[in-house]
């Protein structure tokens, strides 16, 4: 197993020792990491610590593009931080990541100047909560674009732009609605049992009146194991994650002897079609779907806050639902979530 070494140029200290605990932990499974985290006050200074020789790091991450908000310093700003991403981008094999702090409404053309810029991932980081989307994401993307690289260290053959064996066509990026579902304690069962189980999430789907009007290319079902998250595309499927959901809470509390959660959230993922015919959702708004649910407890529904924002409260006096936020729900790695819970009509909960 070979070592990915990776640079990360940041300006606050705390973050950067943050970063550097988070991405040990999410590489750890796969691969031996080095993290070199560096503070730097400036820009002139960050590039003074990019890669001089060939490969000398694999990844180069840096959030240098906006000056923080809270600060005049314009050394952070974004010209000299475009100019971190190209100096990575100027040794051969090095994938270069960039965040920033904001949302693709408030720099509409960020991410189109970051990619011209070379730029091989990008993300935004949440004005909300404070963090960025995901590291379990972040390092995935980091590992899928490694290992299509000709400079990846991670044994893998393919080449850039090879095609692959089992994709068909180029993905699709769709903005997604998800309902993720499991079941509580489903691994106390025996393999009857959770067979049972997944029998009857999925008629209930089957019968739910909104799914079972969906059209295939309109809808993905992926099977996690102990449940299983349903994505659907199209601006008139926003609501029916939410509708169905609390259709079948009210079923599966009613009808049987275990408990289901269920989580709610929307985002862009990239959607494929692979060549047995099948499809699968990839991004980071299908995991954190599943990390909205996996902070439910049973029989509770809870959707994200952006899911929240966007497509309930401006629908909240004909949703027939009321919904209370709820503080403190964190991931394993203690990135904040955002949340609403969905109580019944005649709750005093104010939407």
């Amino acid at each position: 197993m070979n070592t990915i070494r990776v640079l990360f140029v940041e300006h606050d200290e705390r973050i950067a020792t943050a970063t550097e605990n988070n991405l040990k932990i999410e590489f750890a499974n796969q691969h031996d990491i080095e993290i070199v985290p560096k503070k730097c006050d400036s820009v002139v200074q960050a590039l003074g610590l990019l890669p001089k020789g060939q490969n000398s790091y694999d990844v180069v991450v840096t959030d240098l593009l906006f000056p923080d908000e809270n600060s005049p310093d314009d050394r952070l700003g974004r010209p000299e931080g475009m100019r971190v991403v190209r100096q990575a981008k100027l040794t051969p094999g090095v994938v270069a990541v960039a965040l920033t702090i904001g949302s693709s409404e408030k720099y509409p053309r960020l991410e189109q100047e970051t990619r011209e810029a070379g730029v091989d991932i990008f993300r935004f980081r949440s004005e909300i909560s404070g963090s960025y989307t995901g590291w379990s994401d972040l390092v995935d993307e980091i590992y899928a674009t490694l290992s299509g690289s000709a400079g990846a260290r991670a044994n893998v053959a393919a080449q850039p732009n090879s095609p692959s064996p089992i994709l068909r066509g180029e993905p699709e990026t769709r903005e997604t609605y998800f309902l993720a579902m499991d079941t509580v304690q489903f691994s106390t069962r025996t393999d009857a049992q959770q067979l049972t189980i997944l029998r009857d999430l999925l008629s209930g789907c089957e019968h739910d009146e909104d799914l079972r009007r969906l059209r295939r290319d309109e809808c993905v079902y992926l099977i996690t194991g102990d449940g299983l998250i349903i994505g659907l595309s199209g601006d008139h499927n926003a609501l029916v994650p939410l509708k169905s959901a609390m259709r079948l809470r009210r079923l599966n509390a009613e009808l049987r002897g275990y408990q289901v959660r269920y989580g709610v959230h929307y985002g862009p993922a990239n959607w494929l079609n692979l060549v047995d015919g099948s499809r699968q959702l990839i991004g980071h708004a299908v995991n954190w779907s599943a990390r909205v649910m996996s902070a439910a407890g049973g029989n509770e529904l809870l959707v994200s806050g952006e899911y929240y924002r966007q497509q309930i409260h401006p629908r909240r006096d004909v949703i027939g639902a009321s919904f209370m936020e709820v503080a403190g729900l964190v991931t394993k790695l203690g990135e904040p979530i955002a949340a609403w819970r969905a109580v019944a009509p005649d709750s005093t909960a104010t939407s």
